[in-house]
Formats: C-alpha cells, structure tokens, sequence
C-alpha cells in the first residue's frame, strides 16, 4: 500500500478548517473512515473545538446524524491534548500510569527552575561566576536584570525537543564557543586593560571641563570616570567598551579621547572576552545539563509528566 503526503501552507483566514471540515464530511459519509479512527491536531482547544463542531454539523446537513452523533469517538484536539489520550488509552504498553497528572507551561517552567536551583545549590562559587560574567556580557533582560538562568532553559528545552539526553549536551559549549569566536579576531597578547586604564587617566587629567565644559565633554568625563572604576572591580562591561570606541567629547577635549577610542576599538581582540565567551557557553551546557538531571528526577518523585514527555513518550510507543 502507498500513500502520499501533501503539505499546504495556508495563512490565517485562508480556509484551513473549511478545507479540514469538507474532507472529513467526505470520508466519514461515504464510509471510508469512522469518527473513531478520525485523529486531527490543532493548535489550540478552540480550534479543536470548532472544527469538531463544523465536522458535525456539515454531517449533520448531509443528512448523516448518526455519523455526526458518533463525533465525540474522534480523537481531535491540541498536539499535546492528542499526546496525552492516546498515552492514557495504551497506559500499559507505555509503561506509564493510566492517570496522569500533566504539567501545564507555567507549571513546568516553575519546576524546572527549582530543579536548576537544585542543580545549583552545593556550587556558589559558579553562581558567582556566572552573575559576574554575564554582567560583563550583559546578559540581561528588559528590566537590566542578569539573564542566564533563562538562556541556560532556553538550551534546556531546545535540548528536549529535539529528543537530546543530558549527557548528549553536557559537553557541547565547547563547539558552541568554537562556532561563535570564530567569527572573532584573534585576541592579542598585550595587556588592553592597562592600556585602557592609562588612557583614561590621561585623558581625565588633560581634559579641562573648565574650558570645554560642553554637555557632551561632561557627559563623556562621567562616562570614562565609571567605566575606569568598572576596569579597576573587573566588572566594566563589554559594550561599555564598544561605546568607548565610538563615543567623543567636544571638539576641544577631543585629542584626550582618541586614544581610548583606538584602545577599546580592540575589544573584540580582548583575551578576556574570548574566555568570557567560552565560560558562559561551557558553563551554560553544563548547567543545563545538571538542570535537565534534576528536572526529571523531581518529576518522577512527584509522578509528573509535562507536555514535551507526552510527545516524546508517544514517539517511542509509535516506534515499538
């Protein structure tokens, strides 16, 4: 027996259900299939509902009410909603319990981030590196908050939908600083930081903001002032490098700020930046992979299953 496969792309509005209603009237009236061997995937539950509806009522026009009355055996609803009754109906063959209790998203992102806090709680010293490195990579979110957690479960769940183990991702941060420095500059072997630091002390001692006291030349006097005092804690931030590279004082003042701008115009050369880069990205897979461990096992304590387990458990029950 062959059979084809036909893939449609079809933008909001353009009849996707319509189309979806029309076939089925067909199938299910002239006996080709029954509701109970009808499996339909949606999006959302509304959808699900609405084309269930539009399914029974076309038969119903058909003149097919006892066909129509039998909808409710079809199997129609959300990709997950689907997942999870077929996994109830063939509990046993899964090797799952026949109830189960589902995470929904929000419950599932809360847990995983307990599980990474988890994973977390016996290493401070890492915790610390990381606040400090993604500081100075400004890993940040839109309230200036430090952001790793969040990119450490963005490689987690990408991991699970793509059906990849903890310990397959546990050492790709290395390839994925590979990936990513290779589009950077060598780094060089002088010392950026010191040279950075002198020309800024040089440029605050010969910039007179009596003389030019420009808004431009004060607002660039507080911008080197906190950046020098970020050099000097370690936490002066990468893109306050590349600011300084592009940022000027008055035409006055400007002399004194040329040489900070051809200094942290390196940046990219910046040894510390390549080690910053690979810590963040080693680190990150390792987490994640630490987080994933601990996901699953407070899942299991609890009898929990979420949305990406429904998918994967179903494709291993399809595969056997």
């Amino acid at each position: 027996m062959s059979s084809n496969i036909h893939f449609i792309s079809a933008g909001a509005g353009s009849g996707k259900t319509y189309s979806l209603t029309q076939k089925l009237e067909k199938l299910l009236s002239g006996g080709d299939v029954t509701p109970a061997g009808v499996i339909a995937t949606t999006f959302t539950k509304l959808a699900a509902g609405e084309l269930k509806e539009r399914v029974r009522g076309a038969l119903i026009e058909a003149g097919q009410l006892g066909v129509a009355n039998q909808m409710e055996q079809s199997l129609i609803g959300t990709v997950n909603g689907v997942c999870g009754e077929i996994l109830r109906r063939f509990a046993f063959e899964a090797g799952m319990p026949p109830d189960q209790q589902v995470l929904d998203e929000a419950q599932g992102d809360l847990l995983f981030y307990q599980a990474m806090e988890r994973a977390l709680a016996d290493n401070k010293p890492l915790i610390r590196q990381m606040n400090a490195t993604c500081h100075r990579l400004q890993i940040i979110n839109r309230q200036q908050q430090l952001n790793w957690r969040a990119e450490i479960k963005s490689i987690a769940d990408a991991a699970r939908a793509n059906n990849q183990s903890a310990v397959e991702i546990r050492h790709l941060g290395n390839a994925s600083a590979d990936g990513l420095l290779a589009h950077f500059p060598n780094p060089v072997t002088r010392d950026l930081d010191v040279q950075l630091k002198n020309a800024i002390e040089q440029a605050l001692e010969g910039i007179d903001t009596d003389t030019d006291g420009t808004k431009v030349t004060r607002e660039y006097v507080s911008l080197i002032t906190g950046i020098r005092a970020g050099l000097y804690k370690e936490r002066a931030t990468w893109p306050e490098r590349l600011t300084l590279s592009k940022k000027m004082p008055g035409a006055k003042s400007k002399p004194h700020a040329e040489p900070i701008a051809v200094i942290a115009g390196d940046y990219a050369k910046h040894p510390k930046l390549h080690q910053d880069i690979r810590f963040f990205a080693e680190s990150a897979f390792e987490i994640a992979a630490d987080s994933l461990s601990a996901y699953q096992l407070l899942k299991t304590q609890k009898g929990l299953i979420d949305f990406v387990d429904q998918e994967q458990r179903l494709y291993q029950l399809l595969d056997h």
